[in-house]
């Protein structure tokens, strides 16, 4: 996802492609062109920020589907007892 963005908002890597589109009826870039580009990063603090805020996301989510494994326990012990 992080790659997509960057090549479609990033002004540098922009320049790279239109520098790199031959100036033929059918303008196309190949893999070589492509492998050449030079891909801007954000400082490895802003990627650590990126990782944590994913990781506890991730941690948000696997204490969500534990909590939906149990729902049809509760669910039938709940119509058990009142039925």
């Amino acid at each position: 996802m992080l790659i997509y963005l960057l090549f479609m908002f990033s002004d540098n890597l922009m320049k790279q492609m239109v520098a790199a589109l031959p100036k033929a009826a059918y303008p196309s870039i190949n893999k070589k062109d492509i492998e050449n580009f030079s891909i801007p990063l954000p400082p490895i603090s802003e990627q650590q920020k990126m990782v944590s805020e994913i990781e506890k996301i991730e941690t948000q989510i696997a204490e969500l589907e534990q909590i939906l494994t149990e729902i049809p326990k509760q669910k039938e012990f709940i119509l058990k007892k009142y039925l």
